[in-house]
């Protein structure tokens, strides 16, 4: 739509009120087992400068305990604090849900009807799987492609932020890593038609972004002594 702005459209701004009543349902909830350990984890890690696999071991990866220690940083140890910033971020899920149905279905209906039924779907996931790793990379995800079509004419800044950002979601699961692959063909793909000569290099900074993440969690855990507690 020629001449659009997002935050002049009142369907927008609907969807995400809708969506927002939806989701204030989940501040309700409290934490299942893997939401405790990982914030219990967080905790350790905070208060006695013992770091996951180390104060407390879990089977689960760095990015989890890393974003939990973030939400205990910002909002507090508390049921409520952490159902808010997950709400918050579900909500930016929304937004990104809204735009992307928007660009591609050429309506303003589509983004409301993907938004709201996307707020719902997640409130009715209940205590037990919200809040989990799945709900945070979708948004990663999520803004991987909105910056992925925002910046298709700043190519470095796409190839190191939407490189960081899947290499996060690697850190919550690695079985996203697979997303790596998708993202670096789609780029790929752009840049051969475009601009053949730098595609590579393009592609070279985006891969070392997608591993940057996991190299700081190794050379943190190497700094305290404690790699040998990583690779158990």
């Amino acid at each position: 739509m020629e001449g659009y702005r997002l935050s002049r459209d009142k369907v927008f701004w609907l969807t995400l009120l809708m969506s927002a009543f939806f989701l204030s349902l989940t501040l309700w909830f409290k934490f299942t087992m893997d939401q405790s350990l990982c914030n219990y984890s967080a905790w350790v890690w905070k208060r006695y400068h013992e770091p996951p696999y180390v104060g407390v071991w879990d089977l689960s990866f760095p990015g989890i305990f890393i974003l939990h220690r973030a939400v205990i940083a910002v909002f507090g140890r508390s049921f409520f604090g952490f159902r808010l910033f997950d709400a918050l971020v579900q909500l930016g899920s929304v937004a990104m849900i809204y735009n992307l149905a928007r660009r591609l279905f050429g309506n303003r209906a589509a983004g409301f009807l993907a938004g709201v039924f996307y707020s719902i779907y997640y409130a009715d996931l209940g205590s037990l799987e919200t809040g989990e790793r799945e709900g945070f990379i979708l948004s990663l995800m999520l803004l991987s492609v909105a910056l992925g079509l925002r910046l298709k004419d700043r190519v470095w800044m796409r190839a190191t932020l939407t490189g960081f950002l899947l290499g996060f979601a690697f850190l919550l699961k690695p079985t996203y890593g697979l997303c790596w692959l998708v993202f670096g063909v789609w780029f790929l793909s752009e840049g051969i038609r475009s601009r053949a000569r730098m595609v590579w290099v393009e592609m070279s900074v985006y891969a070392f972004f997608c591993l940057l993440p996991s190299g700081l969690v190794v050379l943190y855990y190497f700094h305290l002594g404690h790699l040998q507690d990583l690779y158990q």
